[in-house]
């Protein structure tokens, strides 16, 4: 089917005005998925505003919920990632709840459940590259806009019983929309 992302990588979201800026700073484009990367080994500090955030100690665990759809371009069955639970609140995964989860969560990982990788992508909807939730075969991105919909679907009719997918810490104001990633 199509490219999967490679596990020594660490996808970065760069926007086009910065792509020379990330070039000259040792980052590589990878053509199968369209996004510049470094390796995993790699120094972070340089490239700390594209990378995935990683939270602090001191946040909190939630649960990480998954939503079963079959993906739009190669009609696989795929999990996506689409909201974290705390207690009896749960919140959609918007752009920058995914960001702060694709540092905690591997490709690997998340393929072990059936979802597919969490990294940028170029929405056509938003014109631009944002953190979205990919098709566990063939990679493709899955739409935000779609996924929250059905999330939200599926909590209106009651149907909250979402699978767990694994467990996370996520800050509360990137949870609440509240931070500058959102």
């Amino acid at each position: 089917m199509g490219t999967k992302p490679k596990l020594e990588r660490v996808y970065l979201n760069v926007p086009f005005a910065e792509k020379d800026l990330v070039k000259s700073l040792g980052a590589k484009w990878d053509s199968d998925t369209g996004c510049w990367y470094v390796a995993a080994g790699s120094d972070p500090t340089p490239f700390v505003h594209w990378r995935p955030i990683w939270p602090h100690y001191a946040d909190p665990v939630v649960k990480v919920l998954g939503l079963p759809i079959q993906c739009w371009k190669c009609h696989t069955a795929t999990l996506a990632v689409i909201a974290c639970q705390g207690g009896d609140q749960v919140a959609f995964a918007h752009k920058a709840v995914l960001q702060v989860l694709a540092s905690q969560l591997t490709h690997e990982e998340l393929a072990d459940v059936g979802a597919g990788p969490l990294r940028p992508r170029f929405a056509n909807t938003t014109g631009q590259s944002i953190w979205s939730n990919g098709c566990v075969d063939c990679d493709a991105l899955q739409g935000g806009i779609f996924l929250r919909e059905n999330f939200l679907a599926s909590i209106s009719q009651g149907q909250a019983d979402l699978p767990t997918i694994t467990f996370a810490k996520v800050p509360v104001d990137v949870l609440r929309g509240r931070s500058e990633l959102a």
